[in-house]
């Protein structure tokens, strides 16, 4: 069984929270500013970069301990 690309998977634990435009248009923002590059070249060794980049706005939006867990748990998953 193949492993869903890392901003596929990024998004999908996001959507779960926030809807899936919102989640589409999170990861495409935050890739681009975290790597300069879009969703579809994100790499595994970049994905970190994404998941700091979410972090305040995720912990404003949902609260920092389900923030937290939401991005620990995407952070296992990778």
């Amino acid at each position: 069984m193949s492993r869903p690309a890392p901003a596929a998977l990024i998004e999908a634990r996001i959507a779960e929270l926030l809807g899936p435009n919102t989640a589409r248009n999170a990861v495409r923002t935050f890739c681009q500013r975290a790597t300069g590059g879009p969703p579809e070249a994100l790499t595994a060794a970049d994905a970190p970069k994404v998941l700091a980049a979410l972090r305040p706005t995720l912990r404003t939006l949902l609260g920092a301990l389900t923030a937290e867990h939401v991005l620990g748990e995407i952070a296992r998953e990778l």
